[in-house]
């Protein structure tokens, strides 16, 4: 997983979206959360995959150990888009279970769609135009991972139909 901040330089990285409590029901009102996709590194363009991190603090710079949730998301296909959910990473509490509400909601906004859809492009543009060989950048590897086992970006898919293309 790669976020678009990784590829580009910091004063071309955009900011963080915000989640603002008193325009979702789940989250406490006055409440704002910060949130910062990372996009699984797979060139291939019918590929949209992005785990959202959410911090307590718009502010915040990420980390995954630090987010309040992490949520997986994918829409490669359009007619069988799926709905956002938990990553295995997220913590598992109140407040994750209620920002993961409130993505479901996000992620029907035309002007998120738009955003995650333009970074996601914008991505894999990069990854595919860049000189950095495939080791060098800046991913989550924790593992050697086969062939057929499940992709480490999430994407439920095995690891040779997703990143292992790229």
């Amino acid at each position: 997983m790669i976020m678009l901040c990784g590829l580009l330089p910091p004063a071309q990285c955009p900011l963080p979206w915000s989640l603002d409590g008193k325009d979702y029901p789940t989250l406490a009102q006055g409440t704002k959360y910060g949130v910062c996709e990372h996009f699984c590194e797979n060139v291939d363009p019918d590929s949209k995959f992005a785990v959202m991190e959410i911090f307590d603090d718009y502010t915040h710079k990420p980390g995954i150990y630090d987010a309040l949730a992490a949520i997986d998301y994918d829409w490669s296909d359009n007619a069988s888009c799926s709905e956002p959910t938990l990553a295995p990473e997220s913590p598992q509490t109140q407040i994750a279970y209620a920002l993961l509400a409130a993505c479901k909601i996000l992620v029907q906004e035309e002007t998120y769609k738009k955003r995650l859809n333009s970074h996601c492009m914008l991505v894999k543009k990069l990854l595919a135009q860049s000189s950095m060989p495939k080791a060098t950048l800046p991913i989550n590897k924790k593992k050697v991972v086969g062939r057929n086992e499940p992709c480490p970006c999430g994407s439920n898919k095995k690891y040779k139909k997703c990143c292992f293309m790229g």
